[in-house]
């Protein structure tokens, strides 16, 4: 539900111009939100934004909606101790965590970071093992 409380709205013309000539006039209506009521908006939206993406998301992938969470970029960085742009780029590029890209953000399955945080955690150690010596007896 969104609340449009506070804004005003308006007519507006402006001019085009052709050179030094005035091609045409195209009237147009304007809506000024006072900033609260537009990031209230904002918020609303990109809630609602994100919950339709996570329905879709696991339909797709034939997961329940319910279990898939999605976090924000800076959630997904914060888990991560991941502190730059760039890095949160180089994973999603890895192909190791799974994300959805709303508009110009990203979403991150929280799953995913889990097992990519587990598997750089796990460090994997080669020691060679000594071969046994076939020797012969006399």
């Amino acid at each position: 539900m969104l609340f449009l409380d506070k804004f005003l709205t308006g007519i507006a013309e402006t001019k085009i111009w052709h050179g030094h000539e005035v091609c045409s006039t195209v009237a147009m209506e304007l809506i000024v939100f006072e900033s609260e009521a537009f990031k209230k908006i904002r918020q609303e939206l990109l809630e609602e934004q994100r919950i339709f993406l996570t329905a879709w998301a696991a339909s797709l992938t034939g997961q329940n909606s319910e279990k898939t969470v999605w976090l924000s970029p800076e959630d997904a960085r914060n888990r991560l101790h991941v502190k730059s742009r760039k890095k949160m780029k180089q994973i999603r590029s890895s192909g190791e965590v799974h994300y959805l890209k709303s508009g110009r953000e990203f979403l991150y399955d929280q799953a995913s970071l889990e097992s990519y945080m587990l598997k750089q955690s796990t460090k994997k150690y080669s020691v060679p093992i000594p071969q046994k010596t076939k020797t012969k007896l006399k």
